[in-house]
C-alpha cells in the first residue's frame, strides 16, 4: 500500500502546478496533524520514490519514512490520495466502509475532512457506513438510512436549516434508527445495566440484536425532550415516531402518577412509570440474593432466606424513616420536578412540595409488608445497604455483576417484561 500511495502523491504534486498537492497537504495538516513530503523522483536514476511524513511530538517535528506511519493514517491516505489524483469537477465518488480498521477519533475526523474536500473540489462523495462516529460527524440532511424494506431513499432531514434544532435534541445515529424503526425511547436513569440484563434474560432484544430501537438514557424525570421529540420528528421527518419514556416510580403518590400519566397522554407519549422506586429496587429479592450467595460461596455458611428478607425489610423501612436517607427531600424534589414538567406553577412555592412529601412519607412509614415496602423504599440506597451488610457483618462480598449473573426470568416481574416488549422493534 505504501508504494501505491507514494506514486499517487508524486502524481498529485505534478498536477496543476502543485496546487492540488497544496490542498491535500492542507487537509492532512489541519485535520490529522500530518505533514507529507515527496522528494523529486528521477525514474532513470532513483530506485523508489522517497516519501516522508512528519508529526509534532513534544513541540518537536519528527520526520520519518512513510512506511513508518501507522496503519490508520496510511488508510486515510489510501482514501484521500485517489480522490485528489483522479476526481474532476462533478465527479461522484462512492466510498464503501471507510471506517474499517480506523480508530473512532479518526472516523469522526475523516468524515469532516471529506465534507470539506467535497466542497473544495466541487464533487459528490457518498459513504456507505455503519459507523456511529461517521454518522454523527455528518449533518442530519446528509444522512440517508438504507434498510431492507426501503422503497424510497431520502435524508433524515430534507431541510438543512433544521439541522441544528434536531442535533440539539438527538444525534444522527439515534435519529436514523428512529426513522427506520418508527420508535424512540428515553430512559430517566443514566445506568441501563440492570435493564439491559433483564432484556437479555427475557430475550426481548431491546438493547441487543440486529433490529433495535434507539434508546437514550439519562434524561431525568423533568426532561421535556420526549414531548419535544414527538412533535419535532413528526414535523421534520414526516413520520409519526412512537416515543416512549421510562421513568422511576420514585415513591410518588397515586395522584402524582396519574398527573404524569395524563401529561404523557396529552403529548402522545407512551409513558412507563416503574411501580417500584427505581430500577435497583428490582434486585431486592431474597431469592436472588440467596441464589447468588450459594453460587459465589458454595462452601461457606450464608444467611438463610428468612434472615436476608428480614434484613431487607428493616433496611427498606430505614430508607423511609431515617433522616440520613433524606426520603422527604427526595420526594419533595420529585414533586417539584414533576410539577414543573406538567406546568403546575403553584408548586413554585417550596412549602407546598415539602408538606406533600411529609404526608407521603408518613403513609409509607406505616408499611410493614415486604411487597409494599419494595415498591416505595429508596431502592438504590436499600440495595447498597444490603450489599454492605453482607460484606461488613457477614464477610460475604458480592457485587451487582454477581447478582445480575444469576438473575432468572422468575426474578423479573411481568411489569418489566411488558415494558421491554412494548419497546421491541417491529422490523
Amino acid at each position: 500500500m505504501s508504494e501505491i500511495i507514494r506514486n499517487l502523491v508524486l502524481d498529485i504534486k505534478k498536477q496543476s502546478g502543485g496546487e492540488t498537492y497544496k490542498q491535500l497537504s492542507s487537509i492532512l495538516e489541519r485535520y490529522f496533524n500530518f505533514h507529507i513530503d515527496v522528494s523529486e523522483f528521477d525514474e532513470d536514476h532513483d530506485l523508489y520514490i522517497a516519501t516522508s511524513f512528519s508529526e509534532t511530538r513534544q513541540k518537536q517535528r519528527i520526520s520519518l519514512d512513510l512506511i513508518s506511519s501507522g496503519s490508520g493514517l496510511l488508510q486515510v491516505l489510501q482514501i484521500l490520495t485517489p480522490i485528489y489524483r483522479f476526481a474532476s469537477k462533478g465527479t461522484v465518488i462512492l466510498i464503501d466502509e471507510p471506517d474499517a480498521h480506523l480508530h473512532t477519533n479518526l472516523q469522526y475526523t475523516l468524515v469532516r475532512a471529506l465534507r470539506e474536500i467535497q466542497n473544495e473540489l466541487d464533487i459528490q462523495i457518498i459513504i456507505s457506513t455503519h459507523s456511529v462516529p461517521m454518522i454523527e460527524g455528518a449533518e442530519p440532511s446528509e444522512v440517508v438510512p438504507v434498510y431492507a424494506q426501503t422503497q424510497h431513499l431520502e435524508p433524515l432531514i430534507n431541510r438543512s436549516h433544521v439541522d441544528e434544532a434536531i442535533s440539539d435534541l438527538i444525534d444522527n445515529y439515534h435519529l436514523a434508527k428512529a426513522k427506520i424503526s418508527k420508535k424512540l425511547a428515553f430512559i430517566e436513569d443514566s445506568n441501563t445495566q440492570i435493564l439491559e440484563r433483564f432484556d437479555e434474560v427475557l430475550e426481548t432484544n431491546c438493547f441487543r440484536g440486529i433490529n433495535t430501537i434507539p434508546i437514550i438514557p439519562g434524561n431525568g424525570r423533568d426532561n421535556k425532550a420526549p414531548s419535544i421529540a414527538k412533535n419535532m420528528l413528526k414535523k421534520y421527518l414526516g413520520k409519526d415516531i412512537q416515543v416512549y419514556f421510562v421513568i422511576d416510580g420514585d415513591g410518588m403518590s397515586q395522584q402524582w402518577r396519574e398527573r404524569i400519566a395524563d401529561y404523557a397522554h396529552r403529548n402522545e407519549i407512551v409513558l412507563h412509570q416503574l411501580i417500584r422506586h427505581d430500577i435497583e429496587s428490582y434486585l431486592l429479592s431474597p431469592e436472588l440474593f440467596l441464589r447468588t450467595l450459594q453460587e459465589v460461596y458454595p462452601n461457606k455458611k450464608i444467611p438463610t432466606i428468612q434472615e436476608i428478607e428480614a434484613k431487607m425489610l428493616q433496611i427498606m423501612k430505614d430508607t423511609i424513616s431515617l433522616n440520613k436517607y433524606g426520603f422527604d427531600r427526595k420526594i419533595e424534589g420529585h414533586i417539584y420536578k414533576s410539577a414543573m414538567l406538567i406546568g403546575l406553577d403553584e408548586y413554585r412555592n417550596p412549602q407546598k412540595s415539602i408538606s406533600e412529601a411529609i404526608k407521603i412519607r408518613e403513609v409509607y412509614e406505616n408499611s410493614s409488608d415486604f411487597d409494599q415496602l419494595v415498591e416505595v423504599a429508596i431502592g438504590k440506597k436499600a440495595y447498597r445497604a444490603v450489599l454492605n451488610w453482607l460484606c461488613t457483618e457477614e464477610k460475604l462480598n458480592i457485587s451487582e455483576n454477581d447478582l445480575l449473573r444469576y438473575v432468572r426470568q422468575s426474578d423479573i416481574p411481568e411489569e418489566i417484561k411488558f415494558i421491554l416488549e412494548s419497546m421491541q422493534a417491529e422490523i
